[in-house]
């Protein structure tokens, strides 16, 4: 994959909702902070015609402030199309912040930004980058397993406006978050 300015412009924005996300819950206590990693697949995504369900996973970082909670991080996202024999393979990384409320009982929803950055490829003769901002809902379960750890089951709908197609998923994933 070749470095584009539109990574540039991801690398920054990922930053930048990262910092948001630190300073919006500056009240926090440092022990409150989590990173987590996730893993699953998508379900269903589409760019004006069904993608093949593939891998995806992601990496954040996350404070709690009473029932709320706010993350931000990247996450990867694949599929492909079959054009008669010839596959046209698709990859995104998904630069995202999101909200959550929490409940006692551990369901949890939430709603967030993203920009994300897709490339596609038709073998070695074709490749074309897009970009875009959208948004996601997510809604999912979460078990306290230690003091620090957390394991959680989340469902993820993804819609985004990208410069030449608009990309729409959803996403199964288990995810773990550890305070740090």
């Amino acid at each position: 994959m070749r470095i584009t300015r539109n990574h540039y412009i991801g690398l920054a924005v990922g930053i930048a909702l990262i910092a948001v996300g630190v300073f919006a819950c500056s009240s926090a206590n440092a022990s409150e902070f989590y990173v987590k990693a996730e893993v699953g697949t998508t379900v269903s995504a589409d760019i004006g015609a069904e993608l093949s369900d593939e891998l995806t996973y992601g990496a954040y970082i996350g404070t709690s402030v009473g029932p709320f909670r706010v993350e931000a991080g990247a996450s990867h996202l694949a599929g492909d199309i079959d054009l008669g024999g010839i596959a046209l393979e698709t990859s995104a990384i998904d630069y995202n912040a999101t909200a959550y409320i929490d409940t006692q009982s551990g369901f949890y929803v939430g709603a967030g930004v993203d920009y994300i950055e897709a490339e596609a490829n038709i073998g070695p003769w074709f490749s074309a980058n897009d970009s875009g901002w959208g948004y996601h809902v997510s809604a999912g379960y979460a078990a306290r397993v230690s003091d620090r750890s957390v394991i959680e089951f989340q469902a993820r709908y993804l819609e985004a406006d990208l410069d030449n197609v608009d990309l729409s998923g959803t996403a199964l994933t288990v995810g773990y978050r550890h305070r740090i």
